[in-house]
């Protein structure tokens, strides 16, 4: 009985297309930008994401409220803002362990530094930095409390001291109401 060897040719075919095919799906689990994450979770029922030029904010923050100036300062350093947001609700649950952990499982593959955590009873918070050249290019801040559970994503030439006030002034609640504004 004769065997028929595979050519080299056919080798290289289907090595090309079963890396297509696996390079074509969306893969959490290695995905080295928070866009794919937002992308996958944005159109999901319970989900609401916002995402929008930081320039915008200008118009509608109020120049009088310390708390607004704190966030304006902060959105003249952002090139991207973009936020998910789970509702309590029903089904919502596993929807929030899994945005949960594949945010978890992101900033420690990609090496984000823990900048600020508080963890009390079912509430967690934190926030997480990518620091270069003792700038903040990426922070995500994640947070489960109350009713809904947030997870925010920043992107530009951050100055530390913007989420040293925003923690220290007890404004990162502020973030989230983002969600509330009529633009």
């Amino acid at each position: 009985m004769k065997h028929k060897l595979i050519s080299p040719g056919s080798c290289l075919l289907l090595f090309f297309l079963l890396s297509c095919m696996s390079g074509c799906s969306s893969n959490l689990e290695k995905t080295r930008s928070f866009k794919t994450i937002f992308d996958h979770y944005r159109n999901k029922d319970g989900v609401v994401a916002i995402g929008f030029p930081p320039g915008l904010l200008s118009l509608v923050l109020d120049q009088d409220d310390p708390e607004q100036v704190e966030l304006k300062g902060l959105m003249r350093e952002l090139s991207s803002f973009s936020m998910l947001i789970i509702e309590e609700g029903s089904g919502t649950g596993d929807l929030k362990d899994d945005l949960g952990t594949v945010v978890t499982d992101f900033t420690t593959r990609n090496e984000f530094q823990d900048l600020f955590r508080l963890q009390s009873g079912g509430d967690d918070m934190f926030i997480r930095i990518q620091e270069k050249d003792g700038m903040v290019r990426e922070a995500i801040l994640m947070m489960n409390a109350d009713e809904n559970f947030t997870v925010i994503d920043l992107r530009g030439n951050i100055e530390i001291k913007h989420f040293t006030r925003l923690v220290e002034g007890g404004y990162l609640q502020e973030l989230t109401q983002f969600s509330e504004l009529d633009l």
